[in-house]
């Protein structure tokens, strides 16, 4: 455990205004300290915790978007910001931007900036219950902040050419441990005080990395289900790395790589996990979607399917389950048949202008009503009916390319490569905007 951690609580606990203008005693002091290490982490039941929204990497939620092309004033960042935001419970939207992480209020206001050792990248938050988060940067370090002011925990280096670029996910099964991938491994992180093996582990140290994988891993790990579809979650991890995709069973205190499968390069897409069957989902630059059986990975029938384009975006689920939408190289969205594996009546989706879907840490994002957000490099942002095209419900430019948004009741969130985060809500009201009551 680093020294520092004692005074730096004290000061977290004081801008929590748990402290007054009293100074804690030693043993309150201690107590706290072990009641904060004590505590388990559990993904946070907000609108919007983690990237992708969910372990599996749905990209889909119950919550309606907009549905119109509202936007309200955009928040200058300052910096390229390539991440999607998780929200709070409160609304607060938290995002890593530059050399640094930020929160931004439902209103808007810029609430707290804070800097890692090295640039967030493609890394999206995971928030938990005990009003932390995790990220990771190029400093290749894993970053646990506390979310109301942005201050450091703790972190974890990773001793080789480890940048972070993926998303951590939170552990279900587990839960002191939080799983980030980086060079060619996937890595168990401590998310509080804990023990293995009957030895003291430390918040933000290494319970266990991987056997090497077959290539550099920008996917982050989704969670799949002891009994593919019982939705629990506490099933094998799946991830994606080099031309490979791998079941790796978390035993505890170490890993066991259960199945591999040869797919094509991926680099960027975390597989996406069918909520009812378990089966995996996941692009390629080959052009090919593919879908794998979650016990052993074996080709589902009537996969892959070549899509004609490289996929380097992230894949979602239709509302109903039935369709996978899957972003090309060549500007395309394309909606499969999960069963069949056919092209779904209206798509593929074809824009007007001059479109690409070339990032790493982008995605299209679904909203309870079963419609489609998605933004390519043409800066323009669509919502698409659940049938397709060729005509949105309604689109409206911005002034950059974006990453992946983010759904809230009612509103979507955009983070932009122009230094802005946009918000598609409703006209805002004194203290009601994008879903949340906001006191100024």
């Amino acid at each position: 455990m680093r020294n520092d951690f004692l005074p730096r609580l004290g000061n977290y606990l004081a801008r929590r205004g748990r402290l007054g203008a009293r100074v804690l005693g030693a043993g309150l002091l201690v107590t706290a300290l072990a009641q904060a290490a004590a505590a388990d982490s559990v993904l946070l039941n907000s609108a919007w915790p983690m990237y992708g929204h969910d372990p599996k990497h749905t990209f889909r939620t119950s919550l309606h978007g907009p549905t119109t092309n509202n936007l309200l004033s955009p928040t200058p960042i300052g910096n390229i910001i390539y991440s999607q935001a998780a929200v709070t419970v409160g609304g607060v939207f938290i995002f890593g931007a530059g050399f640094s992480t930020f929160a931004v209020r439902a209103d808007g206001q810029l609430l707290w900036k804070t800097r890692v050792g090295a640039e967030a990248s493609f890394s999206s938050p995971a928030l938990n219950t005990n009003d932390s988060l995790f990220i990771g940067g190029r400093d290749n370090q894993l970053w646990k902040k506390e979310t109301d002011a942005g201050g450091e925990v703790c972190k974890y280096y990773i001793p080789r050419d480890g940048d972070i670029k993926s998303s951590p996910t939170i552990s279900v099964k587990f839960k002191d441990r939080v799983y980030v991938t980086s060079d060619v491994h996937v890595y168990a992180i401590s998310t509080r005080q804990t023990t293995v093996n009957g030895q003291p582990v430390g918040p933000c140290s290494l319970i266990w990395q991987s056997a090497k994988l077959n290539g550099t891993v920008f996917s982050s790990v989704s969670l799949a289900d002891t009994s593919p579809g019982n939705g629990d979650s506490l099933g094998n991890l799946v991830v994606a790395a080099g031309s490979y995709v791998y079941l790796i069973r978390d035993n505890g205190a170490d890993a066991t790589t259960v199945a591999s499968q040869k797919i094509g390069s991926v680099t960027g897409p975390p597989p996406l996990i069918h909520p009812t069957t378990g089966n995996i989902y996941v692009g390629s630059h080959n052009k090919n979607l593919y879908g794998l059986n979650p016990t052993n990975l074996a080709p589902l029938p009537n996969f892959p399917v070549n899509l004609g384009s490289p996929i380097w975006a992230s894949a979602a689920l239709s509302a109903n389950g039935n369709a996978i939408y899957v972003p090309t190289d060549d500007g395309k969205l394309h909606a499969i048949n999960v069963q069949t594996g056919a092209a779904v009546p209206g798509f593929p989706f074809v824009p007007t202008t001059t479109n690409r879907f070339t990032s790493k840490g982008y995605a299209p994002v679904v909203d309870g009503a079963g419609n489609i957000y998605i933004i390519g490099q043409d800066r323009w942002v669509r919502a698409l009916p659940p049938t397709g095209g060729p005509t949105p419900i309604w689109k409206k430019q911005i002034g950059g390319k974006a990453a992946a948004p983010t759904i809230v009741d009612g509103g979507l969130i955009v983070p932009s490569w122009d230094h802005n985060l946009y918000r598609f809500c409703p006209p805002a009201t004194a203290t009601h905007v994008c879903g949340y009551a906001v006191t100024p």
